[in-house]
C-alpha cells in the first residue's frame, strides 16, 4: 500500500538532486581552479569590471556577516534537509528544479565549511573568486542559491496567483448555478403561469364539446317532431282508416 506513494516521492526527488549534483560539481570544480590559478593573489580581468579574484569568506554568501560561518552552517543543514523532504513533495518540474538549485548552492558552502576547518565544526572558510568590484565577491554556489531563490519565489507566486483566479471562478459558477436554480424553484412555486394560462382542461371547458354538440345540434328525435321526416307524408296525408271513415259516411248519407 505504502510502495506506490514512496516510489512516487523517490522519482519526484530524482530531478532536484541531479540538478543539485551538477551544480555541486560545478561549484567545487571552480573552486578548485580558483585555488590553483589565484592563490598566489593574482587577479584576472575578463569584461567591464569583471574579474578573478580570490578571497576566503568566513561568514554569509556574498562575503556577508564575517565570523557567523558556523551558524550559517548549521541554517544551512537544516535548510538543505527541509528541501530535500519537499521537493518529493512538489510536482511541477519548474519548481523541483529550482528547489535543486537552491540545494546545490546550499551544498557547495556547505562543504566549504566542513572540509576546510580548522577553528571546529562548521567553522572552515568558503572559496569566493567572482568579483564585480561594485559587487561583494562571490562564487558558482552562491548564483545557484540566489537565483534558486528567485526562481522558486516567482514559481510559487504565480501558481498562488493562478489558484486563487480558478477558485474565484470555480465560486462564481457556482453561486451563478444555485442563482438560476432558486430562480426556477420560484416560477414553479409561484404557478401562476400555469393558472393563468391555457391547460389542458381549458379547451374542454370553454369550447364545445361533443357533449355540447349533442345537445345545441338537431337530433333524430327533433328532425320527427319539427322537420320533414320519413314518417311526415304518413302523418299529413290521408290514411286507410280515413279513407274508411269517410266511405261508411257517404253510404249513410246516400238515399236507400
Amino acid at each position: 500500500m505504502t510502495s506506490g506513494p514512496a516510489t512516487a516521492v523517490l522519482t519526484r526527488r530524482r530531478l532536484p538532486l541531479a540538478v543539485a549534483a551538477g551544480l555541486l560539481i560545478a561549484d567545487q570544480l571552480t573552486k578548485w581552479w580558483a585555488l590553483e590559478r589565484l592563490d598566489d593573489g593574482s587577479t584576472i580581468d575578463l569584461v567591464w569590471t569583471l574579474r578573478f579574484r580570490l578571497v576566503f569568506n568566513e561568514g554569509m554568501s556574498f562575503s556577508l556577516g564575517q565570523g557567523l560561518g558556523w551558524l550559517v552552517g548549521l541554517i544551512g543543514l537544516v535548510v538543505v534537509a527541509v528541501l530535500v523532504v519537499w521537493a518529493g513533495r512538489i510536482d511541477p518540474r519548474s519548481q523541483r528544479v529550482a528547489v535543486g538549485a537552491v540545494i546545490g548552492g546550499a551544498v557547495g558552502n556547505l562543504v566549504d565549511r566542513i572540509f576546510r576547518a580548522d577553528d571546529g565544526p562548521l567553522s572552515g572558510a568558503v572559496v569566493d573568486f567572482i568579483d564585480l568590484q561594485w559587487w561583494p565577491v562571490f562564487n558558482v554556489a552562491d548564483m545557484a542559491l540566489v537565483v534558486g531563490v528567485i526562481v522558486l519565489v516567482g514559481l510559487l507566486a504565480v501558481e498562488d496567483h493562478r489558484l486563487s483566479a480558478s477558485l474565484g471562478a470555480e465560486a462564481g459558477a457556482d453561486a451563478g448555478a444555485l442563482g438560476s436554480g432558486e430562480g426556477a424553484d420560484g416560477d414553479v412555486a409561484g404557478a401562476g403561469p400555469l393558472d393563468a394560462g391555457p391547460t389542458d382542461a381549458g379547451p374542454t371547458d370553454a369550447g364545445p364539446t361533443d357533449a355540447g354538440s349533442i345537445v345545441a345540434g338537431p337530433t333524430d328525435a327533433d328532425q320527427i317532431e319539427s322537420g320533414p321526416t320519413r314518417g311526415g307524408p304518413l302523418d299529413v296525408g290521408p290514411t286507410d282508416a280515413d279513407l274508411t271513415d269517410a266511405g261508411n259516411v257517404e253510404e249513410r248519407e246516400a238515399p236507400g
